[in-house]
């Protein structure tokens, strides 16, 4: 009799230390996982103000342009520059800073970031946008049409364009990615081809090299069928331009 109770004994505090070796090993898991949620929300936060900064300022300056004359294309052009240089000091070290759906499908397609993180990126970049874009409704209703881009040449010549400067624009962020040593000076790359980029390109397509920056102002201002042109001639880009930065650093 004393035999059996000592089993049943042993057979219980068996099974207690397997639940708490269980709850041992649960914990842990449990407390990476959150820590991991935790880390993807601060970047999805900084690529959500990174975007509005970057659409408010930008676009902002379209309208002032428009409203005062006083901006000049080369002010919204400088506008554009400098507040991506500032955005990328500000958030890099989160995010990335990467406030741009073609760097960030850049970005996917070297597996730099995954899928989901990637579809978060794009979705807080888009939602940056339009709260930008809102924001500035508020202030100037639907003046200069809140920044959205006006393509005065043919759709040839506006895919075309905005290929190629959203190809370098591309380029220039992913090839400072790889030099761990210049991160220093990477905004201010970033910064000074995106004032190129718009100084070129402003007066023709609007030199938009970011589908973010088209989907706020398009959406809000009530001029959708824009969309399609700048989403395809930069997405596209942006894959020729990580796999020639890829076969050009590996």
């Amino acid at each position: 009799m004393a035999e059996k109770v000592n089993n049943i004994k042993n057979r219980y505090l068996n099974t207690k230390n397997i639940k708490v070796a269980s709850e041992k090993v649960k914990n842990p898991i449990q407390k990476i996982e959150a820590d991991k949620l935790a880390v993807l929300g601060k970047k999805l936060v900084a690529e959500f103000l990174g975007t509005y900064l970057l659409v408010f300022a930008g676009t902002g300056a379209i309208i002032l342009e428009v409203l005062t004359g006083n901006m000049t294309h080369f002010g919204v052009s400088l506008i554009f520059g400098l507040t991506l240089m500032i955005t990328f000091y500000m958030f890099s070290h989160i995010s990335g800073a990467h406030v741009n759906p073609a760097v960030t499908l850049g970005y996917l397609i070297r597996k730099d970031v995954t899928l989901i993180q990637a579809i978060g990126y794009v979705i807080s970049q888009v939602l940056g946008a339009l709260a930008a874009s809102w924001t500035l409704y508020q202030l100037f209703g639907e003046s200069a049409y809140l920044g959205a881009p006006i393509a005065y040449g043919t759709v040839g010549q506006t895919f075309t364009l905005e290929f190629i400067l959203t190809f370098f624009l591309v380029m220039v962020t992913l090839n400072a990615a790889y030099d761990h040593s210049s991160k220093t000076y990477s905004g201010m790359a970033m910064g000074a081809t995106l004032f190129v980029a718009t100084f070129i390109g402003g007066p023709l397509t609007g030199a938009v090299l970011n589908p973010a920056r088209v989907i706020g102002p398009a959406i809000i201002a009530g001029t959708p069928d824009i969309i399609g042109i700048y989403l395809f001639a930069t997405l596209s880009s942006s894959v020729i331009a990580t796999s020639i930065s890829y076969f050009l650093n590996e």
